[in-house]
């Protein structure tokens, strides 16, 4: 069961690579690709995502395209940041409630002793 669940994990993340991968470098590889292939067909530079700029794309495309990569990485450590605080609150909540857990049951265990002790002597004094 385990090692099924570390080979899934592990092809999820080799998937997850190769088309966070791809996507990225797209605007890089296709133009290569096609001056490899020697195809005769011109095409006009494209962003990853459908984006205005309100500038001349074919001038300042590779600025452009740096700025676009900046704000992906920008994103992803939003997220991963977002996901550390929620992950930390998480464990901080789980351990206080592992405390306070405990403290109720040290503290019904004594209230428990302490009634038997009143109990034992009542019991105690009736007898005689």
């Amino acid at each position: 069961m385990q090692s099924n669940y570390a080979i899934m994990r592990f092809l999820l993340s080799v998937l997850a690579s190769t088309s966070i991968a791809s996507f990225v470098t797209a605007p890089l590889t296709i133009p290569l690709l096609e001056s490899i292939l020697m195809s005769n067909v011109t095409r006009s530079k494209q962003m990853p995502h459908p984006t205005e700029f309100f500038l001349d794309m074919e001038k300042y495309y590779y600025i452009l395209l740096a700025i676009t990569f900046i704000g992906y990485a920008v994103c992803g450590m939003i997220v991963i940041a977002t996901d550390t605080i929620y992950f930390a609150l998480l464990q901080y909540t789980c351990g206080t409630l592992a405390i306070l857990r405990y403290s109720n049951f040290a503290l019904v265990y004594n209230k428990i002793q302490f009634y038997l002790s009143i109990y034992n002597k009542i019991q105690f004094y009736f007898s005689m």
